[in-house]
């Protein structure tokens, strides 16, 4: 995997909290449970292994603007670590009065949607489509 860190440094003590995008995803992840930005890192690694990603962009959560940029909150969907290999997706969905919040769930599917498988042609369509170009 190609990591593009944007700053984001991992070294013992960094509990900053983390958004990842992964290439093969349309939605920003970040851990629901405070952690290490180390901790977080093996983690993102680890899903990026199960769900094949080959980029991943690392950003840190800050106040600032610039750490928002080109990013919409219903685009960022909160990972939760059940276990080993084990991750949930979830979103929180304000609702007026409603205390404690509700949660929409995703399936990996869903987050990580499978790609799209390229048409094979036939020998027939091949020798075709080389005759017009």
């Amino acid at each position: 995997m190609h990591w593009k860190k944007n700053g984001v440094d991992d070294r013992k003590g960094n509990r900053r909290p983390v958004l990842v995008k992964f290439d093969n995803s349309p939605y920003w992840l970040m851990p629901v449970a405070p952690c290490s930005v180390s901790g977080a890192l093996a983690a993102f690694k680890a899903i990026g292994h199960q769900y094949g990603a080959e980029e991943v962009e690392l950003r840190y959560v800050d106040d600032n603007d610039e750490a928002w940029e080109g990013v919409a909150v219903d685009e960022v969907v909160g990972i939760v670590f059940v276990g080993k290999g084990v991750f949930r997706f979830r979103r929180m969905r304000p609702e007026e009065g409603v205390v404690p919040c509700r949660y929409q769930y995703y399936e990996p599917e869903e987050v990580f949607p499978p790609a799209k498988e390229k048409r094979q042609f036939s020998a027939w369509e091949k020798e075709e489509r080389r005759k017009i170009s």
